[in-house]
């Protein structure tokens, strides 16, 4: 385990469901001594939408933003600079806490692909290290290495559970085609006679109506979806009642979502629509399926089978301690 104690980090995230918080308390778990700073000035949905596609147009609000956050930490030391999948915060920022700390170590870390965040390639000549979820981003960017993502440790407690009041469990937001998907996946439960906990999270009613004007040959109604986040404990409780998870990428990422990396710290089986999951350590054909988006297949044994237990070295590999020791490492 790498040793953090009374090391000093600035830790520079998106509020992201409580992941930073639980990032920043593994960190002082170790010693370490936490600054965060959220990378967005607000949290706003039409300001996160305007920072990923149009960031130039909030440029003044975003330096102002920044500016404060330097005068509040301008006169610290730190011993790491750790940036997760950070879109607003500006390169003169970045340059202003590598000058004032010359021997701090920059690590950086992408959660989503660099083909879905166009700013984020201005940090990777920034980082000593740059990570992303993704395998296409370390081919596309030699300088980038591969960690996948990370359970918590509430996942891994509920792995003993074995009474299951649900087959399937889908917890997501509502992106491209991810609510056709889930309705098949829904039909084939309802023709086997299975249950299934089903959460398709949208921000606001607004974004429901861009998404049936997207998809006007799907049906759909604005009660298929919920318009409030399910709160992680919420999320714990609903996978350790479920033997299945379900896990639908974004058709232009192949990285494996968070769903997957907590089904497995579950020890939960995954239906997936992700092929490049195949290729992963833990994958055996006995805990995970692969379908296809369009015509998804799902065999009445591979629900009913069990879990396969794992080696702990691959477990351990995939929770946030073993995400920790290696970008620190």
């Amino acid at each position: 385990m790498i040793e953090l104690h009374d090391k000093h980090i600035l830790f520079v995230s998106p509020v992201f469901f409580g992941y930073e918080r639980s990032i920043s308390n593994a960190l002082e778990n170790r010693g370490a001594r936490v600054c965060f700073v959220d990378d967005r000035p607000s949290n706003n949905f039409w300001l996160k939408g305007i920072i990923r596609f149009k960031k130039k147009i909030l440029a003044r609000s975003i330096d102002h933003y920044y500016k404060k956050v330097w005068s509040q930490i301008a006169d610290k030391h730190f011993d790491y600079f750790l940036a997760l999948s950070t879109e607003a915060m500006p390169l003169w920022f970045v340059a202003k806490v590598n000058s004032a700390n010359p021997h701090i170590k920059r690590i950086y870390y992408q959660w989503d692909s660099f083909r879905n965040k166009k700013y984020t390639t201005e940090y990777l000549n920034l980082f000593d290290k740059v990570y992303s979820f993704d395998d296409n981003d370390c081919k596309a960017y030699p300088q980038v290495k591969f960690r996948p993502l990370f359970y918590i440790d509430e996942y891994r407690n509920v792995s003993d559970n074995h009474l299951y009041k649900y087959d399937f469990c889908f917890i997501g937001t509502g992106h491209t085609d991810r609510f056709a998907v889930v309705d098949k996946i829904k039909r084939i439960a309802s023709a086997f006679g299975k249950k299934g906990f089903w959460y398709l999270y949208l921000q606001n009613r607004a974004q429901f109506w861009y998404l049936k004007i997207a998809n006007r040959n799907i049906a759909m109604k604005m009660s298929d979806f919920k318009y409030k986040p399910l709160s992680r404990q919420s999320t714990v409780t609903a996978i350790s009642q479920s033997k299945i998870v379900i896990d639908i990428q974004h058709p232009k990422q192949t990285g494996l979502t968070i769903r997957c990396i907590e089904a497995l710290g579950a020890s939960r089986k995954i239906i997936t629509t992700n092929q490049a999951i195949t290729g992963y350590d833990f994958y055996t054909p006995q805990n995970v399926l692969v379908i296809d988006r369009d015509s998804p297949d799902i065999p009445l044994a591979f629900i009913e089978t069990d879990f396969k237990p794992l080696d702990s070295t691959i477990i351990y590999k995939y929770s946030l301690n073993g995400w920790i020791d290696e970008i620190f490492g």
